[in-house]
């Protein structure tokens, strides 16, 4: 099969209802098995693989999620969300806006997407969800401003981007 028909049949296959990601990770088994074959994509998933879970970078991920706990515990996280709050309380969606504002502030922070989004639910779904606001539009909320977090400079995908232009080791 052609590389030119995983497009389309991505469009298809998700126009019929099939959720997303089965249907990203099903068409990517059947058309590496077609252009590499079995050998060939086991291959690539188990370097894949290596790749990843031997990246130095994410040594620092549980140390920002303790960070973001330790925020919750003591507080700070709950009166920087409570502060803005105060700022947005007036636009509609404000808690929502307020949600993707302190996702961006722990982006900021500590540049790991994971450890945004898990800090910022626990800050936020307890409210949302006392505001009456669906569970759908809580986590959609949650995780697109989690995922600015890519955009901001201190990003894990920023400093590997970086650190491999510039040719020194992470």
């Amino acid at each position: 099969m052609s590389p030119l028909w995983m497009f389309p049949a991505l469009l298809v296959a998700i126009l019929t209802g099939f959720p997303v990601a089965l249907t990203m990770l099903s068409l990517a088994v059947v058309f590496g098995l077609s252009s590499f074959g079995f050998e060939g994509l086991l291959y690539q998933c188990i370097q894949k693989l290596e790749e990843t879970a031997t990246a130095q970078v994410l040594a620092a991920v549980p140390l920002f999620i303790f960070m973001g706990a330790m925020f919750e515990q003591t507080g700070i996280a709950g009166r920087l969300f409570d502060v803005i709050q105060m700022w947005i309380r007036r636009l509609p969606g404000g808690l929502a806006v307020g949600t993707v504002v302190m996702c961006v502030i722990f982006a900021a922070t500590s540049g790991v997407v994971g450890a945004t989004e898990t800090v910022v639910g626990l800050l936020a779904i307890p409210p949302m969800l006392r505001y009456g606001y669906n569970k759908g539009l809580i986590s959609g909320t949650i995780c697109a401003g989690g995922s600015l977090g890519t955009i901001i400079p201190p990003s894990m995908p920023t400093s590997a981007a970086f650190c491999s232009e510039c040719s020194s080791p992470a």
